[in-house]
């Protein structure tokens, strides 16, 4: 989901949450009830859900590296990054855990950025 919260200087500010579920031995998911409770809880005064299910991706900046990396929901880890390997030195190699491709996606990036 996303949403649009006040941060302490009054500036709006976006807010993004993916929600890992359905798997009662890692993650009990949320509801769209609890979905909007979370959002709140982040000060979100509006909010949108966007249901990706198991397609669901955050793919983060690491602007030390300058690279991209897919983070695993579920576990937090890093499982692949922007030269398709991952976070053990394994450039160019396979990620240890390959996620099943996504054909739309939403960016977004700071002002200023194109």
């Amino acid at each position: 989901g996303v949403g649009i919260a006040r941060n302490e200087s009054g500036d709006e500010q976006l807010v993004c949450v993916a929600v890992d579920g359905r798997n009662l031995d890692r993650a009990l998911g949320l509801t769209l009830k609890g979905t909007s409770d979370l959002l709140r809880s982040l000060g979100c005064t509006k909010a949108m859900n966007l249901d990706g299910g198991s397609s669901k991706r955050m793919v983060v900046w690491d602007p030390v590296l300058k690279m991209h990396k897919v983070v695993c929901l579920s576990t937090t880890e890093i499982k692949a990054n922007g030269n398709g390997g991952d976070d053990n030195g394994n450039k160019g190699e396979a990620a240890p855990e390959l996620s099943r491709p996504v054909h739309s996606a939403i960016l977004f990036l700071p002002k200023g950025e194109n």
